[in-house]
């Protein structure tokens, strides 16, 4: 590439490596800043040993929004701009008659995608809620990941211990993508694919095969083996006729054997007895020629992957289908091989994870406190869920709350009425390096630092890398360690904890306490640049840490008691398919991408439900659910299947949300349904 030219001064461009924050791969990444601080361009570091000069286009983005109109520059109070002494202290007059008045449990904490993003900002959040001792804390988990943490649990006793897989680091074999759209997405729980066009092209040529089992026919389908188009929510069908057949014939009987009760593999082989290949395909509304295929191809492979995406999690079986999905991994000898095989539990540097005390699991049936105003939904691993947050406002038993990079009003269920919650607050405090709706509507805004003005740091599966901040923040921006920090300083709370006052702390302090029991020392890693040091992967390290304690438990009994009651669903009108676009991440949009979709987004509806509806594209019309309706064009849409709409997450103005309901939620994962639900589709008047 050619240089860019000298500017006055002399001075020419500085080329920065980098990593891209924009999602949760965090792709390595060369930033071009000129002398005056200015983003020039961001594009791939080809040198980058995991990301190999990829990039997207939110990454590539990057300078656009950085420098956009949008950015949050300095701090406001009811609106109105001030400085941070004036803000900090009117915020801290607050939280302190709050506590006085309510106590410390009237304060609350939601963490959205953005925040989880930064390193030190989101670990400061949650010290600030520990010290507060606060059980009003909320997160997007519970409208977005909760059965898969929920299905770990049970099977595996620890909510984080997700499966891995990384193509890149394993021989051939097959891997079975559920729901899951990796070629948009990058990733989800367990799987972060960086240039994943070519990673699943290059497992590919190297013997291993992809079926991808998805509704739609989605990027990730078109560069898939396979690509089986099943009925939305018909997944558990699908599975436990898979289970019932691997266990009949292929499945690894040493595992079972040596890491499973004899009365689990009993009571899972009974309660998929029913599922028999002509209920699957009568479910599924796939051949059975083509799932007998699916499954010869299980038989052959041997250790194979099962990877879920939001299709599977936003589904009301979603809990069921990922319980399954463990079965299956677990009856094909599939989980944490030596031979480095199927998936594997990532031990990372962050914790010597593998010498840690395993003697505790959760128990199956775990249940912990729920929000007062919803008694019939459990806490979620130390969270109150999000769907609850209206109902402990109206309650009053919330009075303040602190969002950190999150758009409730966007990312949550019932937008109208979780707005009217919001107003009611005494004290709205939103951090975030962006305007937004929900910045408009806070008390206290507070401008942190976006991915170039902060440092972070990322794990992944064989490397661990620090990325520092390259230019400083933008008007008064501040890293979110920062502001968390001064908050619990006005609230006279110590969250750290190591003796140092807050002006002698800055953010490498922060990663030395952070990395204090670490497997390499934060100095070790700062030293050895972005590219960062490579890691282990400890095979094996799962059966003999923690298995030879107790085994897998494949069969709790809430979810085979729930499986017995399962009943063959009825076909419906029409389904709803909820979806995510390459140009954004959650409710974080990106520009470049965005003004190729200048106008909302159309609704996408199969071909044979449009014309049910006589409908042409471009034409209005109204989707609809007991919980509310939206409308907007037509989009005729191949790539779905019959009886079903499609519409993306993330816009305020054709929010799907609307559709969503906070009750009827399923009391093991907390967590709304979103997608595979039943909906009315008409022509709008």
């Amino acid at each position: 590439m050619a240089a860019k030219p000298a500017d006055e001064s002399g001075a020419a461009p500085r080329r920065l490596e980098t990593a891209c924050r924009c999602c949760s791969v965090q792709c390595g990444m060369i930033a071009t800043i000129d002398v005056d601080e200015r983003v020039l361009k961001v594009e791939g570091d080809r040198d980058h040993p995991a990301t190999r000069g990829y990039s997207c286009a939110k990454g590539r983005s990057i300078p656009e929004r950085h420098h956009s109109a949008d950015r949050l520059l300095h701090p406001r109070i009811d609106g109105k701009e001030t400085d941070w002494e004036t803000c900090l202290t009117d915020l801290n007059a607050r939280l302190t008659r709050i506590r006085a008045q309510h106590g410390d449990h009237a304060i609350g904490r939601l963490l959205g995608t953005g925040g989880a993003y930064d390193t030190l900002g989101s670990a400061g959040l949650g010290r600030l809620a520990v010290a507060l001792g606060t059980p009003q804390c909320y997160s997007v988990g519970t409208v977005d990941t909760a059965p898969l943490y929920r299905a770990a649990q049970m099977v595996a006793g620890f909510h984080n211990m997700q499966p891995h897989w990384a193509p890149e680091l394993e021989g051939p074999s097959l891997a079975i993508l559920l729901g899951a759209n990796f070629c948009v997405s990058h990733g989800y729980l367990g799987v972060d694919l960086s240039d994943p066009v070519r990673k699943l092209r290059e497992y590919r040529q190297g013997g291993g095969e992809v079926w991808t089992i998805d509704p739609r026919r989605t990027k990730t389908a078109l560069n898939s083996d396979r690509h089986l188009a099943l009925r939305p929510g018909s997944d558990v069908w699908l599975l436990a006729w898979l289970v019932r057949e691997v266990l009949a014939e292929g499945a690894d009987e040493a595992e079972l054997a040596a890491h499973c009760a004899p009365g689990d593999v009993a009571a899972l082989r009974d309660e998929v007895a029913p599922f028999t290949l002509e209920r699957a395909a009568a479910q599924t509304g796939l051949e059975a020629d083509v799932l007998s295929e699916l499954l010869a191809a299980i038989r052959k492979a041997g250790p194979i992957a099962v990877l879920a995406g939001t299709g599977i999690a936003f589904s009301p079986h979603g809990l069921l289908c990922e319980w399954l999905r463990w079965a299956l991994l677990v009856v094909t000898g599939s989980l944490d091989r030596e031979d480095g095989k199927g998936m594997f539990f990532n031990a990372t540097s962050l914790a010597k994870i593998e010498l840690g005390s395993w003697s505790n699991p959760s128990a199956i049936d775990r249940s912990d406190p729920p929000p007062a105003s919803r008694p019939e939904l459990p806490g979620f691993y130390g969270e109150h869920p999000v769907a609850a947050l209206a109902d402990e406002i109206e309650a009053g038993n919330l009075k303040a709350l602190i969002v950190f990079g999150s758009n409730p009003l966007i990312a949550l269920p019932e937008p109208e009425r979780l707005q009217k919650a919001l107003a009611k607050l005494e004290a709205l405090l939103v951090v975030d390096p962006f305007d937004n709706e929900i910045v408009a509507m806070a008390t206290h805004a507070l401008p942190s630092a976006w991915l170039l003005e902060r440092s972070d740091v990322r794990q992944r599966p064989a490397r661990i890398q620090f990325s520092p901040a390259l230019v400083e923040p933008l008007g008064e921006a501040k890293p979110g360690w920062w502001i968390f920090a001064q908050i619990a300083d006005g609230l006279g709370l110590d969250i750290f904890g190591d003796g140092l006052s807050l002006s002698e702390r800055d953010e490498d302090a922060c990663y030395r306490g952070m990395f204090a029991r670490a497997r390499v020392s934060f100095d070790e890693l700062k030293a050895a640049g972005v590219h960062g040091l490579e890691t282990p992967r400890l095979d094996g390290w799962f059966h003999k840490a923690v298995l030879r304690e107790r085994g897998w438990r494949i069969a709790p009994p809430q979810l085979i008691e729930r499986l017995t009651r399962i009943d063959d669903a009825p076909a419906e009108d029409a389904m709803l398919v909820s979806g995510r676009v390459d140009y954004a991440t959650n409710s974080m949009a990106f520009p470049p991408a965005m003004k190729r979709h200048s106008a909302l987004p159309p609704i996408h509806v199969s071909p044979d439900l449009a014309e049910a509806r006589g409908l042409a594209d471009g034409e209005m019309v109204e989707v609809a659910t007991g919980e509310g309706e939206i409308s907007g064009p037509v989009q005729i849409d191949s790539a779905l299947p019959s009886g079903s709409v499609w519409i993306g997450h993330g816009w305020s103005k054709r929010n799907v949300n609307e559709l969503i309901g906070s009750q009827g939620i399923d009391p093991l994962t907390v967590q709304p349904f979103f997608s595979a639900i039943p909906v009315r589709v008409e022509r709008s008047n």
